[in-house]
């Protein structure tokens, strides 16, 4: 659950957005099932918190420090 602009910016500097799912009980993205999604092609985290409801940065921080990425 997104605005379109989140994904755009990732396309119009020529990579590839991969969408992770949303938690069920809130709706920022599901930070037990991210891990799933990374490759060796995976650059960054990118985080949406919406409608006032914020993404757990925490276990975010470490899954981007685990695998070497960036949080945006």
């Amino acid at each position: 659950m997104t605005f379109i602009a989140s994904a755009a910016t990732i396309n119009y500097v020529g990579a590839k957005p991969v969408f992770v799912d949303i938690n069920d009980n809130d709706w920022p993205i599901n930070p037990d099932i991210i891990e799933n999604y990374i490759n060796k092609k995976t650059k960054a985290i990118m985080v949406v918190h919406l409608h006032g409801l914020m993404c757990d940065m925490d276990i975010i921080r470490n899954i981007a420090k685990k695998y070497k990425l960036k949080v945006i």
